[in-house]
């Protein structure tokens, strides 16, 4: 559930406690009238080091299990903070919170294209569509829906762990959202790593992620992608010539059909063509709710149930777990 974060801290005490050789590998960056950063990496977090500051970032999920293709149940939250308090030998409860992403991952049971095609906008957030991903970005907050599958592919461990573990085929849809500045002013105070040890202030994040998404405008006609029942490039181009007549209205459309006819510029038989056309695609191209219906459900059941449940949906059938 928590993945990202991002958490420092100015303290003297903690600064000057900070054990360098804690980091992996690191590297001195100088500028002239800056303080000398030292940079480096303990697993997959970057540490960043000054005389002034103690930044550390990455994904902590990854940081536990070695994927985020698991999710940090509510205990594990807990113990991933702590795993990370032990390497550094000091305590990491007065971190201050300045990026935070929240995300689960979901098994569907169809094509994850048709859920992509639910979500059309969200105001206050441009949105961004590419290939197996759609989003919705503003200033502060990214709103993030992806094929985990594929996204995954992408990395060595993980794409082997999905193939373990008989992913593959599976249709694994993503959402996060990532609060990526200003974290005061969306969640309206500071927040501290030990807060994420409150399971009041996960609730807190929960309902935030659940009233984001339900921000987003949905379609409830989408092509039921399951039942269509041709094969025909001729068909399925005058699918997507009936997909913008639904959107502007098939009565409409016949409407302004008739006054072509009755004005004469197309002929009566171009007119009943067309007209035969619009009823014979709604028998062969069918549209449902289903995609919305299953999605707002698994969200909202999520929010509702994360804190309580000891092993989220997707860990449940991954079964070859990585050594903690």
């Amino acid at each position: 559930m928590i993945d990202t974060i991002r958490i420092y801290s100015d303290e003297q005490d903690i600064i000057n406690s900070f054990d360098i050789n804690c980091l992996e590998i690191n590297q001195e960056t100088v500028k002239q009238d800056k303080p000398t950063v030292i940079s480096g990496m303990i697993g997959n977090l970057k540490v960043y080091y000054s005389t002034s500051r103690l930044t550390i970032m990455g994904s902590l999920t990854k940081y536990y299990f070695g994927n985020n293709i698991q999710m940090l149940t509510r205990q594990e939250i807990n113990k991933a903070i702590k795993k990370l308090e032990q390497r550094l030998d000091f305590s990491l409860d007065n971190f201050r919170i300045s990026r935070l992403d929240i995300a689960a991952n979901f098994e569907m049971n169809y094509s994850l294209s048709s859920y992509l095609d639910c979500l059309i906008e969200a105001k206050q957030y441009d949105p961004v569509i590419r290939k197996n991903s759609k989003d919705f970005i503003n200033n502060l907050k990214t709103i993030k829906f992806y094929d985990k599958v594929e996204e995954s592919k992408k990395d060595k461990d993980s794409k082997e762990l999905i193939l373990i573990n008989g992913l593959s085929n599976k249709y694994i849809l993503r959402y996060e959202l990532q609060i990526k500045k200003r974290l005061k002013d969306v969640l309206k105070q500071i927040h501290y790593v030990k807060d994420l040890k409150d399971d009041k202030f996960i609730q807190k994040l929960l309902n935030l992620w659940k009233k984001e998404f339900h921000k987003i405008k949905k379609a409830k006609k989408v092509l039921n992608f399951e039942e269509v029942k041709t094969n025909s490039k001729k068909e399925i181009m005058e699918y997507f010539a009936l997909s913008y007549m639904e959107l502007y209205g098939t009565d409409k459309s016949i409407k302004l059909f008739k006054k072509l006819e009755q004005s004469s510029q197309i002929g009566r038989n171009i007119y009943y063509s067309l007209k035969r056309k619009i009823d014979d695609k709604k028998n062969k191209f069918t549209y449902t709710d289903k995609y919305e219906t299953e999605l707002n459900n698994k969200i909202d059941e999520f929010s509702k149930c994360y804190i309580n449940n000891q092993t989220s949906e997707l860990n449940s059938f991954i079964t070859h777990l990585i050594d903690k």
